[in-house]
């Protein structure tokens, strides 16, 4: 979608602009949402939304919009370079977003790895009113805390 101001450049920002009570939106590209914040004092809010618009994975060069067109990632580093846009999502379809799927057979979690797994399947006790279960855990979490807390 081209720039509704300058129908020269690809919209990345989408503005509602409210005139006489009638709100109207608009799609307006980076360069004039610079324009416009450089003619008057429009919120900071503005120059977060150019910036994260503007976000361009460095390995294949997926942009946030094609990101929103397409719903796929280009390569891993896209997961890292819009981590921000894709982690609500991620979170939203997965119910977290950290893996926790199959390991290697030899693979020895970190400590950290595994005080977060007993703390989930410390909750789901707590949800599922196993509270015996709940407390058990509780107790190797505090044992785990303490062997691997910093001295």
């Amino acid at each position: 979608m081209l720039c509704d101001r300058c129908h020269a450049h690809p919209a990345y920002i989408n503005m509602q602009v409210t005139v006489n009570g009638l709100a109207r939106q608009q799609h307006i590209c980076v360069h004039c949402a610079q324009a416009i914040q450089g003619a008057s004092e429009l919120p900071s809010i503005l120059s977060w939304d150019i910036r994260r618009s503007a976000l361009r994975c460095d390995v294949c060069g997926m942009s946030q919009q094609e990101l929103t067109n397409s719903a796929r990632v280009g390569c891993a580093k896209c997961y890292d370079v819009f981590a921000n846009i894709l982690t609500p999502y991620i979170r939203q379809i997965h119910g977290q977003a950290e893996y926790v799927g199959d390991t290697p057979p030899n693979y020895t979690p970190s400590p950290a790895e595994q005080l977060r797994k007993l703390q989930r399947h410390m909750q789901s006790a707590i949800e599922q009113q196993n509270f015996e279960e709940a407390a058990r855990l509780r107790d190797e979490i505090k044992v785990l805390e303490v062997q691997h807390e910093p001295n």
